[in-house]
């Protein structure tokens, strides 16, 4: 078909004026849109100021529960249950106004809801009510209806609302995984026991269907939520065939026996904290598991383990075939530091890797004046000039050259005395000076001059009469004579 020139005009024309007017109708909607959200939420602030005080009084006391609950629960606005939540739930509930704030949400019906809501998906409607419902059948399609079961999932975890632990655990089957997160969030936030095994489960999917679209970390993250006494559940996970179900596993029971003992520092965990079996996997199996990530992780649950067997496991790990299973157990050493474990522990300052190294010197930095004398004689018989290195940066960055200056002030032929004469020589001397010229005594700086002026090259020099030459102070010509001639003295 052919066009006229006129007629392609009224085409053009008439284009036009149609993207005009859906555009004009575009942000008709988008303005209507905005103006609604935001009158609503007006709305929402101004009762939030109405009836925020009460739930403040309530919190603190000053007003009683029966009054509080007849005031929030005249609350009649179409917004009703976005006003409570907001109330309730607009700050996480500290542990003591915890109960009150879960008594509050299940009387005026907030739980119920929420409860509903979860447990109502559109995929579980028949196609014939669908159909009957364009509603529904449109959430059902664009899956528009997640944000209200995350939501109500998501409240459900904050309250720690136990009676609700099955509805979250069917909600790990949701069509959407953003529900099915919030919903391992919520049963981490419970702890209930009795869903422990669908968490373990669904980790189990996670790692061996990775089709599934269900994130092996965030199942790790809510199992590990879960007290160290559920521990003993995750035995079968321990002994599976598949290395990552094994090296998540014991990473799970990694982080509850660091929650633990960070709530209980210096315990000592026992057959009875863990279970018998779980504690000899650990001692028997685990320690020698074929994969190096597995061992790694085992290295922090056995170094809060008590008895000889625990020592014995850790004395192994240290002398590992990977480089990265010595670091960890390393730093485990720290938490057992027993006199006879330093000799174990100081051999790592020859190890090939550098990061071996670095980690044992911070270690037996950590265990006080016993470490640090395993440092100083290590750094004095060792001939490898990259082992020297590493420790003389590894003692300025631990701040132990004024430990050392000051042993070296009271011992002047001692231990310190031949450390400190091996850093002049190898050069070291930045952090030394700086330590000498602030806060040392002027006894101290003059015996310093008297015994190693003569080992350092010019540079050396220079520094010392800097250091004599600063503030004026009695001793100053002494001081320059013996940087001069320091065998004068």
């Amino acid at each position: 078909m052919h066009l006229f020139p006129g007629q392609i005009g009224e085409v053009v024309f008439t284009l036009l004026v149609t993207v005009l007017v859906a555009t004009g109708l575009l942000i008709v909607l988008a303005v209507g849109r905005h103006w609604r959200r935001d009158k609503r939420f007006r709305r929402l602030d101004r009762l939030r100021d109405i009836y925020g005080p009460v739930i403040a009084r309530l919190l603190a006391g000053k007003l009683g529960y029966d009054q509080a609950f007849y005031v929030l629960n005249a609350i009649s606005t179409p917004d009703r249950l976005a006003v409570l939540e907001l109330l309730c739930l607009e700050k996480k509930p500290s542990p003591a106004a915890l109960p009150l704030i879960r008594e509050l949400c299940y009387y005026l019906g907030m739980v119920e809801i929420w409860q509903q809501r979860l447990s109502q998906r559109a995929d579980a409607v028949p196609f014939r009510t669908l159909l009957a419902h364009p509603k529904t059948l449109w959430l059902r399609l664009t899956h528009l209806g997640f944000l209200e079961r995350a939501k109500s999932a998501e409240n459900l975890g904050a309250i720690r609302h136990q009676p609700s632990w099955p509805l979250l655990v069917k909600a790990l089957r949701d069509p959407h995984p953003d529900v099915q997160q919030v919903a391992e969030r919520a049963l981490a936030a419970i702890a209930e026991p009795r869903s422990f095994g669908p968490l373990v489960r669904r980790l189990h999917t996670a790692v061996l269907d990775p089709g599934a679209g269900i994130c092996p970390r965030s199942v790790k993250a809510a199992l590990s939520s879960f007290p160290l006494e559920q521990a003993a559940q995750l035995l079968p996970s321990l002994q599976h065939e598949h290395p990552e179900i094994r090296f998540l596993a014991t990473d799970i029971v990694r982080q509850m026996v660091r929650r633990r003992t960070r709530h209980e520092p210096g315990l000592v965990l026992g057959p009875e904290d863990l279970g018998p079996e779980l504690f000899d996997l650990f001692l028997t199996t685990l320690c020698f598991d074929e994969s190096s990530e597995v061992r790694a992780r085992a290295v922090s649950v056995i170094a809060q383990l008590q008895g000889p067997a625990a020592t014995a496991a850790l004395f192994t790990l240290l002398n590992d075939e990977q480089w990265f299973v010595r670091i960890h157990a390393v730093r485990a050493m720290a938490r057992r530091p027993c006199l006879f474990q330093l000799t174990e522990t100081a051999r790592g300052l020859s190890d090939p890797h550098w990061l071996v190294r670095q980690t044992t010197a911070k270690t037996l930095c950590l265990l006080g004046a016993p470490g640090l004398t395993e440092i100083f004689e290590h750094f004095l018989r060792t001939q490898d000039r990259s082992v020297r290195d590493q420790i003389a940066e590894e003692l300025q960055r631990a701040g132990l050259i004024p430990i050392a200056l000051r042993r070296y002030e009271s011992h002047a032929l001692g231990r310190e005395a031949r450390l400190l004469e091996q850093l002049v020589q190898m050069g070291k001397t930045r952090y030394l000076m700086e330590v000498l010229a602030n806060g040392c005594s002027e006894n101290l700086q003059r015996k310093f001059v008297q015994d190693f002026a003569h080992l350092g090259g010019p540079e050396f020099q220079a520094k010392l009469r800097m250091l004599t030459t600063s503030p004026p102070q009695a001793g100053e010509e002494a001081l320059h004579g013996l940087v001069e001639n320091p065998q004068a003295a």
